[in-house]
């Protein structure tokens, strides 16, 4: 018998989904937030509050720039979904290059404000008891 065919008596053959059988998992959603001349950030969507974006700083995400309004839009949960509301901004809230009112988001969705990009994305993560 040669080295590869020796079985280690105490390794169990499982399959993931086994393993994972049982485990709260809760759906996650995030902001990739992007402008052309800074680094990229990472923001996690709250369950329970609105994220309102806009220049001043008592928003929840602030994008000091002159071509986004004071309150521009804000994100919400509503039952699983969050969705995404213009508040009446000057240069408008698009949604992968459509302006919108009020919108669903889903993963990928590209949200722009001003000059300013952001990706949603969702991932699965383990609940902690």
């Amino acid at each position: 018998m040669n080295e590869k065919d020796k079985t280690d008596s105490s390794t169990l053959a499982m399959s993931r989904t086994t393993v994972m059988k049982g485990v709260k998992k809760k759906r996650i959603s995030y902001l990739d937030i992007k402008r052309v001349d800074q680094k990229a950030h990472t923001f996690k969507l709250p369950d329970t509050t609105d994220t309102v974006l806009g220049r001043t700083n008592d928003n929840l995400i602030t994008l000091p720039f002159p071509n986004v309004s004071r309150h521009h839009s804000r994100i919400f949960k509503s039952n699983e979904d969050y969705l995404i509301e213009d508040l009446g901004s000057t240069n408008g809230t698009y949604v992968n290059g459509i302006k919108i009112a009020k919108c669903v988001l889903r993963t990928n969705d590209i949200i722009q404000v001003g000059d300013t990009r952001m990706v949603y994305f969702e991932r699965e993560e383990i609940c902690q008891s």
